[in-house]
């Protein structure tokens, strides 16, 4: 499995997703840059975990991007969290049908970003990335603005977590007028096949702070079981 750092990576992400590995779950970790993970060296991987970052289109480079995306083709799994999934998300990578989602706040003007609110989940407990975990008890950390709409066209499985409808979606915390519009029912985490691999998606950050013990379960899942389905 490899773990990308280095710029454009956030630093504190890219640390609790390394803590989550090899601290809580015993797991090594190949540590990549963006310069490795658009060039050949990526087919003695099968796993990418992509922590928050930024700019990843412009660190990767347009070949270094289309090199990356046949690998997930050809069979390996890209894991992207934060606002790295915004990247997974964009049109031009070509690699997920998952989109940013765009909500009107010109009703409230300025919007802000979330400080912090636990949000509740709906889960697809068919997914093989929800094995041993109960949707229900899970409470999803949020911060920031970052939401996701799934397509029209969802297939089984591939919206496996939604944020819980307006009137379920809070258990605790302070939420922006805008924010009840743009999280209640987006998708949390999202996977799909990618020709012969796949690509997750998580919303915002599984491993935050080591914080979400009940997420580990979940990141695990999609770092061990995404190639298996």
């Amino acid at each position: 499995m490899g773990l990308l750092g280095g710029a454009p990576v956030n630093g504190n992400s890219f640390g609790f997703a390394w803590y989550a590995m090899e601290q809580r779950l015993g797991y090594p970790v190949t540590l990549v840059d963006a310069g490795f993970a658009g060039g050949a060296g990526m087919s003695g991987l099968d796993v990418l975990v992509v922590p928050s970052a930024g700019g990843l289109a412009g660190a990767l480079g347009e070949n270094g991007q289309r090199r990356l995306a046949q690998w997930v083709r050809d069979g390996g799994t890209l894991i992207t969290l934060e606002s790295a999934t915004s990247w997974l998300a964009s049109e031009p990578l070509g690699l997920s049908r998952l989109r940013p989602r765009r909500v009107d706040t010109t009703a409230v003007g300025p919007t802000s970003g979330l400080a912090g609110a636990m949000l509740r989940v709906e889960g697809d407990t068919l997914s093989p990335l929800l094995a041993g975990v109960d949707p229900a008890s899970l409470g999803i950390l949020m911060r920031g603005n970052l939401s996701f709409e799934a397509p029209r066209n969802v297939g089984p499985q591939e919206a496996v977590l939604r944020f819980a409808p307006r009137e379920r979606l809070r258990l605790s915390g302070y939420l922006w007028p805008e924010s009840w519009a743009r999280h209640a029912g987006s998708v949390y985490l999202w996977t799909e096949r990618a020709g012969a691999g796949r690509v997750v998606g998580f919303a915002s950050d599984p491993n935050f702070r080591d914080l979400s013990r009940g997420q580990l379960p979940v990141f695990a899942n999609a770092v061990f079981f995404g190639a298996s389905y």
